[in-house]
């Protein structure tokens, strides 16, 4: 099974929140645990843990990883990742300011601005997992299995069973700390691919030390933006063509109006070229929906899959979870993620009909 990131685009994959999760006692119900949730006590600020993720596809493990975790009260965290296939470690740092990433593999390294940013990883066990149960309770059902313990902690067991059979998030497992709500394990399922988080150790009293969270880079490597790095452009909708060698779609002025376009030259696997425009309202600008083009990926798995949804005559695939819908036209791959909670996935389908070559 290939990467979404290479099916949806990897702006819009962005976007996508990683999502935790919990339960309460066995015999509550699903609003039961949601109602004493919110009112739920002691959240976790500051620990160390260490962890091992695990990769399956088809019941074959791919990749093991081991994790170590320094989250502090005031935001900084450190998180140094070992591959244990064959000891390459990286490192992350979120200073509060900017997330510096540092590759031993690579010997590369790179900065990301955080001013400003609301990143999913500055929430804390709680926040994650209400926006677990918000964003997926359209999509998926849930049952508290039971109570288990995971490394000496006990925990209570969900399970959260996607509705779908395309849903991007497959089925989900969480074994929660009943005190603390902290996630010990988690278990993600979807389609033939598996992955599995388990922590080993955690500490919710670390006692850090003045240096814990210093930035070390070896000598002569130095931190590249991440702009320059996946070198991204601003411009006009002409020069967003040319930079991706296709004339592109545009949705009819009549109701919306494009306000930014940018595009990312995209190396590795993914190895493209990727056009972003922020549809804004006419009248009020407020954002409408984020459109991502980029050629029709080719390969095992890069189809667009046959289902209910068309667009302008074209097979879609939409995932609910995000409220994106994707479908290939004269070579590009379309893909429009709603922001406007107001606006239906079949207005924007009918609003498609409209498109046209600028």
């Amino acid at each position: 099974m290939k990467l979404r990131k290479l099916l949806i685009g990897t702006t819009i994959i962005s976007q996508i929140v990683f999502l935790g999760g919990c339960s309460e006692e066995a015999a509550a119900s699903s609003g039961e645990i949601v109602l004493n949730v919110l009112e739920a006590g002691k959240e976790v600020t500051e620990y160390y843990g260490k962890a091992t993720i695990k990769m399956y596809s088809e019941d074959e493990e791919t990749e093991q990883i081991e994790i170590e975790e320094f989250v502090a009260k005031n935001g900084q965290r450190k998180v140094i990742t070992t591959d244990l296939n064959n000891n390459h470690q990286s490192f992350a740092y979120n200073t509060g300011d900017e997330l510096i990433t540092f590759d031993e593999s690579t010997q590369q390294a790179i900065k990301i601005d955080l001013e400003g940013e609301d990143l999913p990883t500055s929430n804390t066990q709680k926040e994650q997992l209400i926006n677990l149960l918000d964003g997926m309770k359209k999509t998926h059902s849930y049952e508290v299995v039971g109570e288990e313990t995971i490394s000496g902690i006990n925990t209570y067991h969900l399970k959260a069973t996607h509705k779908t059979e395309d849903s991007i998030l497959g089925t989900m497992e969480f074994w929660v700390d009943k005190k603390t709500w902290f996630m010990m394990k988690t278990v993600t399922t979807t389609a033939d691919i598996t992955s599995e988080i388990v922590y080993k150790k955690v500490d919710f009293s670390p006692d850090f030390s003045t240096t814990t969270f210093e930035v070390t880079l070896p000598e002569g490597i130095e931190a590249v933006p991440v702009d320059t790095e996946f070198n991204s452009q601003k411009g006009t909708f002409k020069e967003a063509e040319k930079a991706v060698g296709k004339t592109i779609l545009a949705f009819s002025d009549d109701k919306v109006k494009i306000e930014s376009i940018d595009w990312q030259e995209i190396g590795g696997e993914i190895n493209r070229t990727e056009v972003n425009m922020m549809y804004v309202d006419k009248d009020n600008s407020t954002p409408v929906f984020l459109v991502s083009v980029f050629p029709t990926p080719t390969g095992e798995g890069m189809d667009i899959q046959k289902s209910k949804w068309m667009v302008r005559g074209h097979h879609a695939e939409y995932m609910e979870e995000i409220r994106a819908i994707s479908w290939d036209e004269d070579g590009l791959r379309y893909n429009v993620m709603i922001n406007n909670p107001d606006l239906s996935i079949e207005e924007v389908i009918k609003w498609s009909e409209d498109m046209d070559y600028q």
